[in-house]
């Protein structure tokens, strides 16, 4: 079982690294090469707003990388249980 709490902050202090983490490496590299895409457009045309935008990215990373570890360790809780008469 894997820690969501971790994979939440692996993300947030690099996006991606906590879906690497989990072990969804083609989700990590979207979510990075996705997050890293938005940050030049918005650096282009709104740069003041990187000082809000860059730690709400961050987060947002996080968060799905703990949606993410959450989301397994239950399907892993689920098929050690069994079936159900």
């Amino acid at each position: 079982m894997k820690k969501p709490w971790l994979a939440f902050l692996l993300s947030f202090l690099l996006v991606g690294a906590g879906l690497a983490y989990l072990g969804k490496w083609g989700w990590a590299a979207i979510n990075f090469f996705g997050v890293i895409a938005a940050g030049v457009i918005i650096n282009r045309y709104s740069p003041d707003s990187l000082s809000w935008v860059g730690p709400a990215m961050a987060a947002s990373s996080g968060s799905i990388a703990m949606t993410v570890a959450r989301t397994m360790n239950q399907q892993v809780q689920l098929l050690a249980a069994g079936p159900r008469p």
